[in-house]
């Protein structure tokens, strides 16, 4: 469990350990927010990664995300996927959370959290390969560095993986966050 909203840490009880981590007040409304989409604009080292993973963390740790399903993550590039976005999730799930159970890196990097629950890692250079993957939670990081494309993908896969009930009242979201790029299309769709 992660300590984000107590400056004392339930487990080490001095809220000095790495667990323990005061959030700002936009990470604080991301961590609980339940709507379909959520983006967050803010400048380089303004939080956005730890936002979101924390965001994620929070729904594993109350869930709202099950066994079996599965999340995807998305970088403008490999390296950026690679040296932010996924090294940010790995320290909150593995060092902190201690919910990484395997992971693997390369051409398709994945992780496999506790309880099944898969996370794709994918880079916005080759949109395709996001194509039909059935995710509970997408979240596209530096969005405003890739194509459009992105972002119609991710919509087409938020959808269930398998069976689901009819009366499942969990949301199934879209998470982003970017720094400004200028009047690019993501200025147009969401800057105006």
């Amino acid at each position: 469990m992660v300590a984000l909203r107590e400056e004392i840490c339930g487990v080490c009880g001095s809220g000095q350990c790495p667990g323990c981590f005061k959030a700002s007040t936009v990470q604080n409304e991301i961590y609980y927010d339940d709507r379909e989409t959520l983006v967050f604009v803010g400048s380089r080292n303004s939080g956005k990664s730890t936002s979101m993973t924390l965001h994620l963390l929070g729904m594993i740790e109350r869930g709202e995300i099950r066994a079996g399903e599965r999340i995807m993550i998305c970088g403008p590039d490999y390296t950026q996927l690679m040296d932010g976005t996924v090294k940010t999730f790995d320290y909150w799930f593995g060092e902190i959370a201690g919910l990484i159970t395997h992971k693997v890196n390369g051409n398709k990097p994945s992780r496999m959290l506790r309880g099944g629950i898969e996370v794709l890692c994918r880079s916005g250079m080759n949109p395709d390969q996001t194509r039909s993957k059935e995710c509970r939670l997408v979240i596209l990081d530096e969005v405003a560095q890739m194509p459009m494309e992105m972002l119609e993908l991710a919509s087409m896969n938020l959808r269930p993986t398998g069976m689901r009930p009819k009366n499942d009242p969990r949301v199934f979201q879209l998470l982003m966050s970017t720094t400004p790029r200028g009047m690019n299309w993501f200025y147009r769709r969401y800057g105006k």
